[in-house]
């Protein structure tokens, strides 16, 4: 029963990655705009937006739950079995993370709960990587890439936040937003592949 719990958590973290990426492409193209432009000025959140840049903003928001929900599935039936220590503080950032990632698919950009769910997810995704590289049985490269990945996440989120302070680079904040993103959707399906391979 273990192994086939570790097989379908490792399916929930590659899905996840797919749907979100699947999500947030097709939200992008039904905006009509030149997907350089959308992937470059406008940020994920926004394609979620009601009424805003994309008319299928439903999809980008089902992209959000679907990762928040599958990251709990795989954690719980993918990791679990693999934690060596900091167990509870490991199922606590995995909640801030799933909870923050809930929170920024029903409550909108331009609210400032939003932007609260979103310091939870990618904080709170970012501290759970590097804290997993060090909790977790796993091998070595595993453990690299997992630290880093969370690193990226968290120092592309300041790099956002020093973007949306300065009106030379506003425009772009989307870029680094969309790395500290791809940081955390890399690592799940990073450590899908990793599950199934080794089990």
């Amino acid at each position: 029963m273990k192994v086939k719990n570790t097989k379908y958590g490792s399916y929930a973290f590659v899905i996840a990655g797919i749907y979100f990426l699947l999500a947030e492409f097709v939200s992008a193209v039904y905006t009509g705009l030149p997907l350089f432009e959308v992937y470059t000025q406008n940020t994920i959140s926004a394609l979620g937006v009601p009424g805003h840049i994309s008319p299928i903003d439903w999809l980008m928001n089902s992209g959000f739950i679907v990762l928040g929900v599958l990251l709990i599935i795989g954690f719980h039936m993918g990791l679990s079995s693999q934690i060596k220590k900091w167990k509870a503080i490991e199922y606590a950032l995995t909640f801030v993370t799933a909870l923050g990632l809930f929170i920024i698919a029903v409550i909108h950009a331009g609210n400032p709960i939003h932007q609260i769910g979103a310091l939870m997810a990618i904080v709170g995704g970012g501290v759970l990587l590097m804290t997993a590289a060090f909790a977790l049985d796993t091998s070595k490269s595993y453990k690299i890439a997992s630290f880093s990945l969370g690193l990226i996440a968290i120092l592309f989120l300041v790099v956002m936040i020093i973007f949306m302070g300065n009106p030379d680079l506003e425009i772009i904040e989307a870029v680094p937003e969309r790395i500290s993103v791809y940081a955390l959707i890399l690592w799940s399906f990073l450590t899908g592949v990793y599950l199934i391979k080794n089990n």
